[in-house]
């Protein structure tokens, strides 16, 4: 494979690796001229975890009995509020899944339609809701195509509103050419009336990376932070919660095929800002309240990633996982009560208590999908002696899928 070809990789896979993606420059200052924050104690050190939360039989750990959202057969994310967003078999041919997503209420154990492309040519990478609002991206399959969407739903009503799209039309570069570039932003994030993102925009010229929040009832759209020098420095993974917002920022470095990334905090309120790492491989940040969370990872080959928890009030830094270069976590999501990853050995759905500080488990079997938010978990769920014959070709029939929940009451 060619050194060039190593590079698109890279940029791609270090662009999905936020889960759907989501990176920043080490000691640098942005266009307005904010410096980042130096380290501080609780940034300059991260506690390792407790010896506790390390056991290495699952069967040692408390398992929480579950619940199963009828019919849904993936699911896509758990808002603030608790719900449950899925999607189910598609109506003609059972074996697919449905272009639709729905919302769960596992309160009211209600289940009614959120979103469907608005081209036949597109899916929905990304989906989020909070209250009446459900916004989403919608793109080709390769997510190199320049043809993506932007849009949200203003549910009560079902008017439709078009926010954004792609706007590079050409794009000329050293370094790796467009098919290393994700034209499609790789998340979105909703609180109240404001959803977040980050693109690609040509300014002056120059290839840039732009963080905008767009405000659904305004329906106003700011730049809140702009980068130019893409794709070899690119913002991303915003993330937002009330008036504060969190996200990645990364260099790559194609000469040794790796990138080195840091996570940066602003308040949109008082307009502060400032760096929470620069050990230069913390990827993906997620924000509720006042505790943020990432994946550690070395981009170099070998190494492996660590989850991370950042306490905005005391300034200190926890590192929750222990994990060795057999065995990584998948990039976290946070919601009230917990944060939660998967490992990829077991493939556990594990959580990690931000009240009494210890790590639980909730599942185990072949579980690729994983999220929190308000005091939900959800997770997809496959009986892995069934994966297991289905990938041996002991049978034809792909094994079913189910997806599991947990309410976690205050």
């Amino acid at each position: 494979m060619s050194k060039l070809k190593l590079i698109a990789l890279l940029v791609i896979g270090l662009l999905v690796l936020g889960t759907g993606s989501k990176f920043i420059l080490s000691g640098t200052t942005t266009n307005n001229g904010d410096v980042a924050r130096e380290q501080s104690k609780g940034r300059a050190s991260i506690k390792p975890p407790e010896s506790k939360d390390q056991k290495e039989n699952p069967e040692e750990k408390e398992t929480i009995p579950y619940k199963t959202v009828p019919h849904a057969i993936t699911v896509a994310g758990v808002n603030h509020e608790g719900e449950i967003i899925v999607t189910l078999p598609h109506p003609h041919n059972p074996g697919d899944i449905s272009l639709t997503y729905y919302c769960f209420d596992p309160y009211e154990q209600k289940l009614y339609e959120l979103a469907s492309p608005l081209s036949s040519k597109r899916k929905i990478h990304s989906i989020c809701k909070y209250g009446p609002w459900v916004a989403w991206i919608e793109g080709t399959t390769d997510f190199e195509s320049e043809d993506w969407l932007l849009a949200a739903k203003h549910l009560p009503t079902g008017k439709i509103i078009e926010i954004s799209k792609n706007r590079v039309e050409e794009i000329k570069i050293e370094g790796p050419g467009p098919s290393g570039i994700r034209y499609e932003p790789g998340d979105l994030s909703i609180f109240g009336n404001k959803i977040t993102w980050a693109q690609y925009e040509i300014i002056d010229g120059n290839l840039t990376s732009v963080i905008y929040i767009y405000n659904l009832d305004q329906g106003r759209l700011e730049a809140i932070e702009e980068l130019p020098g893409a794709p070899r420095v690119i913002l991303n993974s915003p993330d937002i919660y009330d008036n504060k917002l969190v996200w990645s920022q990364a260099r790559f470095v194609y000469e040794e095929i790796r990138a080195e990334s840091d996570v940066f905090f602003k308040d949109l309120v008082t307009g502060k800002k400032f760096r929470l790492t620069s050990n230069h491989c913390s990827f993906a940040p997620r924000i509720n309240g006042r505790n943020v969370t990432w994946l550690a990872r070395d981009t170099r080959v070998g190494k492996y990633g660590e989850i991370v928890k950042y306490n905005l009030d005391t300034d200190e830094s926890i590192q929750i996982t222990n994990n060795s270069a057999h065995r990584y976590s998948t990039t976290p999501t946070i919601g009230n009560k917990f944060i939660t990853w998967m490992w990829n050995v077991r493939e556990e759905v594990q959580a990690y208590d931000l009240e009494m500080n210890d790590v639980r488990v909730f599942d185990t079997g072949v579980i690729d999908l994983i999220y929190t938010g308000g005091n939900v978990l959800a997770w997809r769920w496959r009986d892995p002696f069934e994966m297991e014959k289905w990938r041996n070709s002991e049978t034809d029939q792909v094994p079913r899928s189910e997806v599991r929940f947990v309410i976690i009451e205050p």
